[in-house]
């Protein structure tokens, strides 16, 4: 794809973009010639700067992001990837060996973006590369789910946060800021958390195999301002 997106603007129906090749050449040396190698090196960049679904900024580059701001850390981590010959698993191998937790959460999020499901102008649901899939890509973007429930999400019959559920075996129950600590607040959680799992339960029956033994656990999060 040779332009990404930067912008959508709703009520106009418009968006913006910037093409990929005014990137590859804006900073002389920074990207390598080859498209191929160019569009892996600035996912990775993009990834390791932080801001990219929940994976953080590279540990190392933290430091620039609080002092200089985005733009400045996404130059660093390319001129980090640029040391380690463009490639985000070995950069951080290399330079955080002890960071085994940061490695699998940067392998997850491009394995997201690698392999997201994508529909055809026919209707099948893809994965936006066909080769190389991991064998357990199963644990990262849910088992591959009927194409009449992909059809549902596409027309918002079904929320997909249904699945995230159903993959990260935990309900995560955000209560109000004042806490939570009130009997309206009881009494919703009692007449909610049965309909909740009985949509889940129905959702489960429906799905891969992979579903229908989920043991879910509950959690209850204390409310919390931030100021």
């Amino acid at each position: 794809m040779p332009r990404i997106v930067t912008d959508f603007d709703w009520e106009a129906k418009t968006f913006t973009y910037v093409r990929k090749d005014s990137i590859q050449t804006y900073k002389a040396g920074a990207f390598p010639e080859d498209y191929t190698a160019f569009t892996e090196a600035f996912l990775d960049a993009c990834i390791l700067a932080g801001g990219v679904y929940d994976c953080p900024v590279l540990p190392s580059l933290a430091g620039s992001l609080t002092s200089m701001g985005p733009v400045f850390t996404f130059e660093r981590a390319i001129d980090v990837l640029r040391t380690y010959n463009y490639d985000g698993a070995t950069t951080i191998k290399e330079s955080l060996p002890d960071s085994k937790e940061y490695l699998s959460l940067y392998a997850k999020t491009k394995a997201m973006i690698t392999y997201m499901p994508i529909k055809k102008n026919d209707g099948r649901i893809v994965t936006l590369v066909r080769h190389n899939a991991p064998n357990d890509l199963a644990m990262v973007i849910t088992p591959r789910l009927a194409d009449s429930i992909y059809l549902m999400f596409y027309h918002r019959l079904v929320r997909p946060t249904i699945y995230d559920f159903l993959i990260s075996d935990n309900i995560q129950i955000h209560a109000p800021l004042e806490g939570g600590d009130t009997l309206e607040y009881r009494n919703l959680l009692t007449e909610m958390i049965p309909i909740q799992t009985q949509c889940l339960a129905l959702v489960a029956s429906h799905s891969n195999r992979f579903m229908h033994h989920k043991h879910l656990v509950l959690s209850f999060l204390t409310g919390q301002l931030l100021i």
